[in-house]
């Protein structure tokens, strides 16, 4: 640990290493204090360690000395492959979990020679419901995957008491008498949502990893923007010369409510120099408007429209749509709306744009502001067959299965080898009990695909799925695939 002065924790592994971004989305943007995560992609922790060398080279361009580096893996060996392994394999079930644990805690091994200190996170618990997502669906009860991930917690952690790896659960905190998890700490079928994290903050202060409350109020007294890391990087950036990277970062900060005109003076003149003319006069434009007397952003204005350099955008229309959302998560929809408008009028495909800032709302659950978003998309594409799939597992998730219904056949009628639409289609189907409705679709499309790989194996998942409907109890559900 780097004393009191700052401490990071670099949060490596499958998409449970997203619930340390602080937001309830995947790939969000990182917002809380202390952490920076890295999504490897759906690896099991069995494999891990065959991914070292880059895992090795993304901790040294990232981690400083101090730094800390917590793994988060298993949940998708514990889900999906130990229990059917087991029974494959005709091995008995501790003997496969511990085998899974011994060729995870080789990526341990290794790390510990970078020497930085280390640190585990447990597997959560699984969510009740049944996933359909092919080689990554459940399998076997919800109890039995729990238990399971309880057997590979005790596991690791006694690997890691015997090599001086921190090793920090709450899962004792989110599962019910039941032995079941608690569907309140999650924020989809499979990931734990941001009401955990008090939970996490605890553990690690008791372990001394990072300060108590008495403690980080004397940092923020000393340096306010240490509590959040973006902050402090967009200055890193801005000093260094990086201006472009910096406007970015600096734009999120004034939409995540840092000192909104301060921020954004500075977003301004990172824009200037890394010659986005336009974006920065924008930006001062927007300042004066709320602060009309504004010496600083009103000189800076002038000195702006004096000069005659051709400008050079700096932010790209994905980089609009991220600043777009963080104004639209704080309320503030009227700056969103501008930010997508800037996208748009620099030149970016606006059916794109209006789909992309839809995902990200949906992520963050604002289903109605998402919808909008994608009747603007069809209304630039009309044929959008991803538009229409995400329109329906918005309806599938806002309780209107028949909207989410046509949507999906919408899409397959667009283009029938959409992946994603079929998956949600028959998950779909499945759920409301109409899995033989769907039968003749997925049978014309394996006639006409007959070679097609992953058109098989979609229809291998809901054959299965079928299978396990006809004997689940009526609470069962699915989950749409592009959670």
């Amino acid at each position: 640990m780097k004393g009191k002065d700052f401490l990071m924790i670099h949060c490596i592994g499958d998409s449970h290493a997203c619930f340390f971004s602080g937001m309830n989305c995947m790939d969000g943007p990182d917002t809380t204090p202390y952490f920076k995560h890295y999504r490897l992609g759906p690896h099991t922790a069995f494999n891990i360690a065959k991914r070292w060398g880059s895992i090795e080279e993304m901790i040294a361009k990232v981690a400083q000395p101090g730094d800390h580096i917590m793994f988060c893996l298993g949940e998708i060996d514990c889900r999906a492959h130990l229990l059917k392994q087991s029974e494959s394999q005709r091995r008995p079930l501790d003997e496969m979990i511990d085998e899974c644990v011994r060729h995870y805690f080789k990526l341990f091994t290794l790390s510990q020679a970078l020497g930085y200190e280390l640190i585990a996170w447990n597997v959560p618990p699984t969510n009740r419901k049944t996933t359909i997502a092919g080689e990554y669906s459940t399998y076997g009860t919800a109890q039995q995957r729990n238990d399971i991930s309880r057997t590979f917690n005790r596991m690791l952690e006694q690997r890691c008491r015997e090599s001086q790896v921190l090793f920090i659960s709450i899962f004792d905190r989110i599962v019910e008498s039941d032995g079941l998890a608690n569907p309140h700490y999650f924020m989809d079928d499979t990931h734990l949502a941001q009401r955990a994290m008090p939970f996490a903050l605890q553990e690690l202060m008791k372990a001394g990893v990072i300060p108590g409350p008495a403690e980080r109020a004397a940092e923020a007294n000393k340096d306010p923007s240490f509590l959040h890391p973006r902050l402090a990087n967009a200055c890193t950036l801005f000093e260094s010369g990086a201006y472009a990277p910096a406007c970015r970062e600096f734009l999120i900060g004034a939409a995540l409510g840092f000192d909104q005109a301060n921020v954004l003076l500075y977003a301004a003149q990172s824009a200037r120099r890394a010659g986005d003319r336009l974006l920065a006069e924008r930006l001062l434009e927007g300042i004066i408007d709320r602060e009309p007397r504004s010496e600083a952003a009103l000189g800076l204005l002038t000195e702006c429209r004096r000069e005659t350099a051709v400008r050079r955008p700096v932010l790209s229309a994905r980089d609009h749509a991220d600043v777009a959302l963080h104004y639209a998560l704080s309320g503030r929809l009227d700056d969103a709306g501008r930010q997508v408008e800037y996208a748009i009028n620099d030149g970016g495909n606006a059916a794109a744009i209006y789909l992309y800032f839809a995902g990200q709302l949906m992520a963050f659950v604002k289903y109605d502001l998402a919808l909008g978003q994608l009747d603007k998309c069809l209304e630039h594409d009309s044929r959008n067959a991803d538009a229409h799939t995400v329109m329906g597992i918005l309806h599938h998730r806002s309780g209107n299965p028949g909207k989410a219904m046509d949507s999906y056949l919408t899409a397959l009628g667009i283009d029938e080898l959409h992946y994603d639409a079929l998956r949600n289609f028959l998950a779909l189907s499945v759920e409301l009990g109409m899995g033989k409705s769907a039968v003749p679709v997925i049978r014309g499309l394996l006639v006409r695909h007959p070679d097609n790989a992953v058109m098989l194996g979609i229809a291998q998942s809901f054959v299965n799925a079928q299978g396990t409907a006809s004997k689940a109890s009526v609470g069962t559900e699915t989950q749409p695939h592009p959670a």
